[in-house]
Order: C-alpha cells, then sequence, then structure tokens
C-alpha cells in the first residue's frame, strides 16, 4: 500500500485516508488506554467480574466511528462533485444502527449517539481527521497476563428491568413476552444471528430518527440499553434464536456499569479496581449478593400485584 500511494501519478492516492486509519488502528491496537479492562461474563457463584484487557475502550471506538464516517463523507463529497459512485464505503446506515445498538448493549454510549454522529458528519458537515503524530504501541505495552477479580453483583443486578426485560412497555401493559425454563423476556424477531431488517432501518432513518435523537438529546442519564428496547420494539432489529438469556445476561452487566457510573474507568484497570472496591466497601450491607434472579413477572401489573 505505502509503495502504491508513492507512484508518480498519483493514480492510487484516493486510498491514502484509508492506509491513515489502518495505521492509526495499529498503532493503537496495544495501547492500554485503548482497552475496555471489564470481562462480560460475572461468576454467577461469588457475583465477582474479572478486570483483564478486552474489546476496545468506549473512548477509543467512537474515535475509531468518527474517522471512519469523515473517510465516508469525503469520499461521497468527491463522488458527488465528480458524478460517480464512491471508491468505497467503510460503513452504511445498517452499520452505523449495529453499531450504536451494540454500544447500548455494553453500556458503551448513550442511545443513539452512532447515529447521532453519523447526521453530524454526513448532514452537518463535522470532520474528525485523523492525527498526523501519535505515539506506537507494541505487544509487549499491554500485560494481557494481568487478571484480577472484584465484585460486581449487588442487590439490584437481577431486578426484572436491568436486562432484556423493556420497562417502557411495561409500564403500559404492551410488553410481549416470552417464557423460557420459568424465566419472562422481552420477546424479540429472531434470526439465524443478531442481525437488523433492511425495510426496518429504512424506514427507522426516514420516519423515526429523528424524534429519537430529541427525545433522548436531552436526557442524559437514560440508560445505553434503553437503544436496545427501541430498535427491537420498533422491529428493526433482530436478535439470535435462543439467545434472549443472552442478551439479558449481558444487558445486566452493562446496566450495572451505568447504574455505578464506571464508563469513564473502562480503559484504566487500576482505577476500574479502585472504583469499584470503593462502591461496594462505602455500601457493602446495602449490596447484597442475589445471584440466582427469580422467575420474571409477567407484566408491571403483576409486579405492583405482588408487592
Amino acid at each position: 500500500m505505502e509503495n502504491m500511494l508513492q507512484e508518480e501519478s498519483g493514480k492510487y492516492l484516493w486510498m491514502k485516508p484509508l492506509n491513515a486509519f489502518r495505521n492509526y488502528l495499529k498503532a493503537r491496537h496495544y495501547d492500554p488506554k485503548a482497552r475496555n479492562w471489564l470481562a462480560r461474563t460475572v461468576n454467577p457463584q461469588t457475583g465477582m467480574i474479572k478486570v483483564s484487557p478486552n474489546a476496545y475502550s468506549p473512548d477509543f471506538t467512537l474515535e475509531l466511528l468518527r474517522y471512519a464516517l469523515s473517510i465516508d463523507a469525503e469520499e461521497a463529497v468527491w463522488a458527488q462533485a465528480n458524478r460517480k459512485a464512491p471508491r468505497f464505503q467503510l460503513l452504511g446506515l445498517k452499520e452505523v444502527m449495529a453499531i450504536s445498538l451494540l454500544w447500548g448493549r455494553y453500556a458503551y454510549q448513550e442511545p443513539f449517539t452512532a447515529l447521532r454522529e453519523y447526521k453530524e458528519i454526513f448532514e452537518q458537515g463535522k470532520r474528525y481527521p485523523i492525527p498526523d503524530d501519535y505515539e506506537i504501541y507494541e505487544r509487549k505495552d499491554l500485560d494481557v497476563s494481568l487478571s484480577m477479580e472484584v465484585p460486581f453483583v449487588d442487590r439490584h443486578f437481577n431486578d426484572f428491568v436491568e436486562g432484556l426485560r423493556d420497562s417502557s412497555a411495561a409500564v403500559g401493559d404492551s410488553e410481549r413476552l416470552v417464557e423460557k425454563n420459568g424465566i419472562y423476556y422481552t420477546d424479540a424477531n429472531t434470526a439465524d444471528e443478531f442481525s437488523l431488517d433492511d425495510e426496518g432501518v429504512e424506514l427507522f432513518f426516514d420516519f423515526e430518527l429523528d424524534r429519537a435523537l430529541e427525545y433522548y438529546g436531552p436526557h442524559t442519564d437514560t440508560a445505553p440499553s434503553e437503544v436496545v428496547h427501541y430498535l427491537i420494539r420498533y422491529g428493526a432489529a433482530q436478535i439470535n434464536k435462543g439467545g434472549h438469556s443472552e442478551w439479558d445476561r449481558i444487558l445486566r452487566v452493562g446496566n450495572q456499569i451505568h447504574r455505578h457510573g464506571l464508563k469513564p474507568y473502562l480503559h484504566d484497570a487500576k482505577a476500574l479496581v479502585e472504583r469499584l472496591t470503593e462502591i461496594f466497601n462505602l455500601h457493602r450491607l446495602e449490596h447484597l449478593y442475589v445471584i440466582e434472579a427469580p422467575p420474571m413477572p409477567r407484566s408491571m401489573l403483576q409486579l405492583k400485584a405482588a408487592a
């Protein structure tokens, strides 16, 4: 690629931003601060969770999205000016919506953040150029052997609204439910794997996106998982067949991250351990471990009746 970009005629220069993006991603791959240090699986016996290098961090994934969308937007400008089809596209509308939903699943960003970034870059002209000067990290810079367990599950972790239950629909007693092994989950369209419906995505962008962004814009403390329920409710998202319990499990971890304000610490292993230790030391009596989730009530009405 580097040799092609130096070709005298300049016919390959259109690939320069793609090469810059690749080089930046490679340079930061082993950056400890670019990692999320919280595991996604809780020990069901102890309520503990591991702190160890995991996927990319919320801040780094947002940074990468901005670069990718800026590159795509500049290519779209070129295509329009030259009356030609774009020579490449890194992310389409469906991919951006999928990113927004998965960020909500893992409590990475506020609801619809990726879609908001898309509109700001493509419709409002914002651009995020890849920096020219940055540090290059090597494998030795990321201590993959670092692993420790810290307390994570509290008495709210297994509350019925913390997982795959649409509380907004339940309040109106309009939640569709599915029962699996004695536990109720919000029903969702299913497919062989997680996917987004083409028509649902198109309809959402045409008729629903602006309303969703306006509604969630002022509500900065809205749980990130709300975007998951929103898109499932809208019919745009399909989860994998038999995946209700897995989505429920991951949403509980994500909602715990949100409830305890852990997102700012996810990229820093030391700060994350200190924060979780502090939380559970300060509220030792309140945060009683409840490992086994009770069967979920069918609706908010049954929940109130039980109370």
